[in-house]
């Protein structure tokens, strides 16, 4: 068979053995080697990582905080001011954004 260009098959040939054409030589089998499996970690995962491991902290404070809510402490007008200033200055920041 000859193949000519992207596409075209010339018609039927005769496929015989090739004068002078031997076996295969037999070789010695080898043994399989599984491939190794590996993983790369990133470091975004490592820092995801670290902070997890320091979620005691984390929780402390987060107990003082559901303890001056309940005991009603922990609204205070300061704290009341600082979270309106930064409301209205992220508003503005969208606002010169659109």
């Amino acid at each position: 068979m000859e193949v000519r260009g992207l596409g075209s098959v010339s018609g039927a040939a005769h496929v015989g053995r090739v004068a002078g054409a031997s076996a295969p030589a037999q070789s010695a089998p080898t043994q399989f080697v599984a491939p190794q499996d590996e993983v790369e970690i990133s470091s975004a995962a490592r820092m995801l990582d670290a902070a997890n491991r320091t979620g005691g902290v984390r929780e402390q404070r987060l107990e003082q905080i559901k303890a001056a809510i309940a005991a009603g402490t922990y609204d205070t007008p300061e704290k009341m001011s600082i979270a309106v200033e930064r409301m209205l200055a992220g508003l503005a920041q969208e606002v010169a954004g659109s």
